[in-house]
């Protein structure tokens, strides 16, 4: 549930509208990895296969956001971030 709530968050953000080529494909990674964690869940698999199961879906995740500003260029020292 954790990850369904982040969207309305991630929504009201001031760069969400700036932003929407990053955001949007984050929203559906997110609501994707909930969905996906929600499933893990109910085949109730051993604990530590569960534990690498979410490690893996929160990972692909942050893969996204990281792919998302990486490639729109407002990622590290060289982003529009750094000249302010």
């Amino acid at each position: 549930m954790g990850l369904v709530f982040l969207i309305p968050t991630w929504r009201a953000l001031a760069d969400a509208s700036r932003l929407a080529s990053i955001y949007r494909p984050l929203w559906m990674a997110t609501l994707a990895g909930a969905t996906a964690s929600l499933i893990i869940g109910w085949t109730r698999p051993a604990p530590f296969l569960l534990a690498m199961l979410l490690v893996l879906v929160l990972g692909l995740v942050w893969a996204v956001v990281v792919r998302g500003f990486a490639l729109a260029g407002e990622w590290g020292p060289d982003g529009p971030q750094a000249q302010r």
